[in-house]
């Protein structure tokens, strides 16, 4: 009596190789594309963050600050915190990596309607700061109103 094998064929396993190799081709770019994401998601929460963190000090120290949109480095912008009292820094090759820099990825392009947005112990000026990813021209707008508190996101 011949048994035959319970091993697979070579044309069997070839489909289903087939039809993995075309799931993976399938789920590369949505992991690309959820790679984007989290990353623009992470600076947006950072950012705001930020803000929110410079309302705070504003108040309990009474000074001034401005938030800044700092010049291209490396095809990349940041974004600084600084005193209103302080001496304007000489532009350098890198930023300065202190906790109140804020690198921007080089996937988005950040504009903002006010020449340094000013935080201060009474309040913010109303501004809207406008991020957008690069490859799908996503606008992320984070709004800035009303005192104190009000950072409103909008997604387009």
């Amino acid at each position: 009596m011949n048994k035959a094998s319970p091993a697979f064929t070579l044309a069997e396993t070839l489909i289903v190789l087939a039809c993995v190799c075309a799931l993976g081709l399938l789920a590369v770019p949505h992991v690309q594309t959820l790679g984007r994401a989290t990353a623009t998601r992470a600076f947006l929460d950072r950012f705001k963050a930020t803000y929110e963190k410079y309302e705070n000090r504003a108040r309990l120290t009474q000074k001034n600050y401005h938030i800044e949109l700092g010049p291209t480095v490396q095809a990349a912008r940041y974004i600084f915190v600084k005193q209103e009292t302080e001496k304007p820094k000489p532009p350098r090759d890198e930023p300065t990596k202190a906790k109140d820099w804020i690198d921007i990825p080089a996937t988005l392009t950040a504009t903002v309607n006010r020449t340094n947005p000013k935080i201060g112990p009474h309040g913010v000026e109303n501004c809207t700061w406008t991020f957008q990813e690069i490859a799908t021209r996503t606008q992320y707008q984070i709004t800035v109103q009303m005192k104190w508190g009000r950072l409103i996101e909008t997604k387009t």
